[in-house]
Order: C-alpha cells, then structure tokens, then sequence
C-alpha cells in the first residue's frame, strides 16, 4: 500500500464509527431517557459528533495528523530514522540517515559514491578512504611497519621507505614525515609536537620545558621541595620556588612580617629580627631605664617581645630616673612621690613617718611648741612648731626667749617671772618748776643720780608726775602749775604739750589697767583716767580719802593701781573700777614731797619723799632707805623710761 493513502483510509474509519454511533438509538451521554430513546431535553451542542479525535494521544487531532494511529508521527515532529515520515511534510527520514560506503574487502573501510541509509547495508562501512578496497591490507588504518615495502598501506600517499621531509628517516621510522624537524633525534621542545618521536608530546623532557613549584595554599608562590618539569604550568603549580610554608596562604614573600612567632615574609627573620616587621601587632612596653621594673608612660616602645633589658610590660614608674621610685616602694619623707600614687609626703596615708620629724603642738601659734605635746611628720603641720620649750601654750607672749614683761607670768619660760619687765628700762624723775629744768637718771641700787637732758620752755611749768607708755613710747608728764599733760623726750628734752585735764590738780599719773592713763585728782579726792591724746580728765569715782601730795603706781603683775599720800604718810590700794581707796598700809616715811614707781623685777616699789629713796613693800608697807637722792629741786616723780643711747 502506498504511505500517502493510509491517513485517507484512517480518516474514513474513524468517520464509519461515528455513523454508526449516531444510528445505534442509543445515547450513552448523561441525558439518556431510560427506554433507551433521546429525551426531548437532549443538547444537541454536547453530542458524540462535535468531540475533536486524537487516537494516538500525541496532541494532534486526527484531521490535522498524518498518521492518528503513530504517536510518533505528527506536524512538527522530530525526524527519526525509522522509516516514516515522523513531520507529516511529505519526506521519510530526510536529514537524519548515514552516509556508508562500499567495503568489498571487508576491512571496515569503504569506497565509491556514498548510499544514505538509517543501517548500514550488507557490504558497507561508515568510514571512507580506502584505497584499495580489494586487498584488506590497505586502508587508512593500516601499519606500514617495513621500511623496504614499496606498498602504501595506509592509503597516505606515501611509502614507509620514503623520507619525504628529507630529514634522514624513512616514513616508517619516525612519527611525522611531513616535518623535517620531527624525527627519533630531534630534541624535544615545547610547540605541541613529538618531535623526538617517542610517543610523548612535549613534556618534563623538552629541552625548553620548565620548573614549576606546588602552590599547595594557593598564595602564587610555590614549594621548592615539590617541583615538576613541563612545557605548561600544571594547575596547583607556580614558577614561583619561595614560599617557605605552603600550607599557610598568609606565609610568602609578599606577606607583612607580623609579631606571631612565624616567618611571615619567608626572609629567614622571625619577628623582632626582622626590620620590616609590623611592630603594630606586637605588644607596648614602657622603658625602664632605672632598672626597678616599672616603666615609663611617656616613653612607649613597640616590641614583639619584652626587651631583656630596659622595658617593663607596665607604665607606672612616675620618676624612671630614681629606682627608689615607683609603685611597690615605701612612701618616706623627702618631698617626693616615692609610691607614685600622686601624693606626696605627709598627703600620702601609706608614708613611713619614722622617716620624719619630731614636732610640738603650738596650740598658742607662738612658734613654740609644748614638749608633752608631740606631732610626728614629713613637714610642719599647722599648729605645731619645731622647736618645743613652750611653758604655756595658751599664751601666745609666753615662749623661750620671750621679753618677760610685767604680767606675773613666766613668759620666757626660764622659771623666773617678770625679770626682763625693765630691761633695757632706766629710772628717772623730772625736775622742773620754771621755764626750765632737767632729767635725772637715777640708779635704783644706791639713789645716785645724773643729768640726762634739759628741759626749756617759754612758759612756766612745775612737772610733779610723768609716766611711760610701752604701747605707745611715750614718756607724758602732768604740769600741776597749768593742770596739763605734756609729752617728754626724756633723752633729748625735746617737750611738746598735749592739752589741758580740766581738773583742779592731779598729784600722780601712770598708765594702768587696760592701758589707760589713771590719775589721782587731789581737788575732789578721786581716781580720775585722762585722754593722752587731749589731755582730758573723766572722774572714775572718789577714793575715799583725803589727799596730800601723792604719787600713783601700776602692779602690773596683779593688774592693781597703788597709791602713795603724803598727808596720811601712807599706802592705799585703787580699785581701777570705782575709784576707791583700800588696804591703807602705813609707811613710817616723812614726806615733803611724793615720787613712786613699781619694780616689777622684785615686787618693791621704789618711793622718793623729796629728799631720799626708799624701797616699800608693797604688801606690808615695809621700807628701806636706798640712799639720798643728791639732785637739787623738786624730787617728786620717779618712772621707768626707755634708756638713751650713748
């Protein structure tokens, strides 16, 4: 049967089927009425003769298939060789058979015109070229191992005899006779041939064949102890011979030598040996220059390892010139900061105070000390002197080497009290009842006397009292013919006048208690203070008593104020407060006139009646004659004054 009709004669079966399916009285669909008749409700749009036909399933409906019984066999198809026309486009097996050629001689190789074919047919072979093909003992895969065979076996055009390249080795004898410069003694070189004819092409014996080194990490730098020859450089082999560990990438030539113990840069340097290493990934550590194990911050050095010498892992030395200096060492007292904890001395909690010194609670802050009372320090704390001695550490004008003044107190500490009172202190009286007169220093042992200055003035003046101001130095004088102060140089003369008392007469003066300036008023019979600035009197209050001449003195050991009369040849105490006279001792003295002074060296008071001096008891009134007092004049004030320089 011819291809062409067997679609057409499928076509006519299928259609032969639906007939008969249409004119059986049966409807197999849904809508079936049970007597086996169509319903009066059957849809016609759903019936057996509209369904599209694909009998072999290859998705191809059977008008538009050439052949609906071959899955294999549709538009579109691809081609097989299997004699069909799988593409329904009028052609069998177009494209997709083999050429094969005559094989009389059967050796598996042919010749002629070439016949297409899915299968080889009987006497044919695939592969052409044979050049006889009546003798199996020619064609393209034959050896041609004789080199006096004048046949050419292998269908190459050539003979085994032959030397067609003219290098002096028959066909037979080398591997290319077509290349002069490919024969059994031809060097090897690399260019992709055998040249030597040994079966190997290039290779680790070409001539020109190099070293290459195993890069086992893959760095680009090779393994000296792992090293092949070849024409081309073998994958996981580099040119490269320097790599000193090929199983670290991070270790070649090319790497940063880094403080890890290793060559990193494969120079035969490890470390701090090596100038190039990155010292940034060593350590810090602080030079220690004097030696104590401690460093200095300021003086960093970079190393991969602690120096042997001269560097410390740590940066707390404050002082790397001194090795008696740093963290671990005794706090001592030598102003500097032996520790190093930024405190220094007697600041510092930790500091050896047997390293310090001795000193005195000076509680008075007289700059003595009170030797029961001891401090021990680096430096003087405050409130505390370095010298001990103090006797009253109260009293700040109580100290060794003080003046002992006029108080009943032993200031200067020597057991002795008020002794240095008048010290550097003369005793003089003031004559004078004109407009001139004179100064008399008298000596306290024996009543002799001797001129220390002249007086003038130009107005008539009687001078009966004068005292001496520590405070001030002042030496103030009372003129009991004006009733006014004056004030005296005693040493010079020179006189300036101060003011008028305002009072009727004032017999004695001295300065007393409270500093203030007493006097005794024999007008009103009353303890008066006057102004040494003005001279102004203010009443205090009436002694008690009526008055002669008088004379007034300071204890100034019992702070009292001792008065002297004439008129009642006595000794009466003063109360500064009220002005009244108590404890009246009698003298057994004959007056004409009255001078008194308080010694405070022995507690007497020396007293001059006009003609003699005395020294009295002032606590029973007892006296004893110094001596007569030679001065002419009035010989009525007596005080103690600054001496005058020679």
């Amino acid at each position: 049967m011819h291809r062409a009709l067997l679609p057409l004669l499928l076509l006519l079966a299928c259609s032969d089927d639906a007939t008969k399916d249409t004119t059986s009285g049966v409807d197999s669909g849904v809508g079936a009425d049970s007597d086996g008749s169509d319903s009066a409700g059957s849809d016609s749009a759903g019936s057996d003769s509209d369904a599209v036909v694909d009998n072999d399933g290859d998705g191809v409906s059977a008008e538009e298939d050439c052949d609906d019984a071959d899955a294999t066999t549709y538009p579109g198809a691809a081609e097989l060789c299997d004699g069909k026309d799988n593409s329904c486009d009028g052609a069998i097996d177009e494209g997709v058979q083999t050429s094969f050629y005559t094989d009389g001689d059967g050796d598996g190789y042919g010749a002629g015109e070439a016949t297409l074919a899915c299968e080889a047919p009987s006497g044919a072979a695939a592969q052409d070229g044979d050049c006889d093909d009546a003798d199996p003992r020619y064609n393209p895969g034959a050896a041609e191992a004789d080199c006096a065979d004048p046949n050419d076996y292998n269908c190459d055009g050539s003979v085994g005899y032959a030397d067609g390249d003219g290098d002096g080795f028959a066909a037979c004898q080398e591997c290319d006779d077509g290349a002069a410069a490919v024969n059994p003694d031809a060097t090897e070189v690399c260019d992709g041939l055998d040249n030597n004819c040994d079966g190997s092409t290039d290779g680790a014996d070409a001539q020109d064949a190099m070293t290459y080194y195993a890069d086992t990490d893959g760095d680009g730098f090779g393994d000296l102890d792992f090293a092949v020859l070849d024409c081309a450089q073998p994958e996981g082999y580099v040119a490269d011979k320097t790599d000193c560990d090929d199983g670290v990438a991070e270790i070649n030539p090319a790497a940063t030598e880094t403080c890890d113990s290793l060559d990193n840069d494969c120079d035969g340097l490890i470390d701090g040996a090596d100038d190039s290493v990155d010292l940034s990934t060593g350590s810090t550590f602080y030079a220690d220059t004097d030696g104590d194990g401690f460093g200095d911050a300021g003086a960093p050095i970079l190393a991969c390892e602690a120096p042997k010498t001269g560097a410390a892992t740590n940066d707390a030395d404050c002082d790397d010139g001194d090795g008696a200096v740093n963290p671990d060492a005794t706090e001592v007292c030598d102003e500097f900061d032996n520790d190093c904890d930024g405190l220094i001395d007697d600041d510092d909690d930790s500091v050896d105070l047997s390293t310090g010194d001795t000193f005195y609670t000076d509680t008075d802050g007289d700059g003595y000390g009170d030797s029961a009372s001891t401090v021990t320090a680096c430096a003087l704390p405050s409130g505390a002197a370095t010298v001990d001695g103090d006797c009253d550490d109260g009293a700040g004008g109580t100290y060794p080497g003080a003046t002992d003044g006029c108080d009943g107190e032993d200031n200067n500490c020597d057991g002795l009290i008020d002794e240095d009172s008048t010290v550097g202190l003369q005793l003089v009286s003031v004559e004078m009842t004109s407009k001139t007169g004179t100064v008399y220093a008298i000596d306290a042992a024996t009543a002799s006397s001797k001129a220390l200055a002249s007086l003038s003035t130009s107005t008539t003046v009687g001078f009966n009292s004068a005292t001496y101001d520590s405070a001030s130095g002042r030496t103030i004088a009372h003129d009991y013919s004006n009733a006014k102060l004056w004030e005296l140089d005693v040493c010079d003369g020179t006189m300036s006048e101060i003011g008028p008392t305002g009072v009727g007469n004032t017999c004695g003066i001295v300065f007393g208690p409270g500093g203030l300036l007493y006097g005794l008023d024999t007008s009103s019979d009353s303890l008066v203070t006057l102004d040494p600035a003005t001279g102004a009197a203010t009443s205090v209050g009436s002694l008690g008593i009526s008055l002669g001449s008088c004379g007034l003195a300071y204890d100034c050991a019992s702070d009292t104020l001792i008065g002297v009369d004439q008129a009642g040849a006595q000794l009466f105490y003063v109360d500064a407060a009220t002005g009244a006279a108590t404890t009246k001792l009698p003298l057994g003295i004959s007056f004409g006139s009255v001078g008194v002074e308080y010694n405070p060296v022995d507690g007497m008071l020396y007293i001059m009646n006009g003609t003699n001096l005395y020294m009295t008891n002032p606590a029973t009134g007892s006296s004893s004659l110094v001596g007569a007092v030679a001065f002419t004049g009035s010989k009525d004030d007596l005080s103690f004054v600054p001496e005058c320089a020679p």
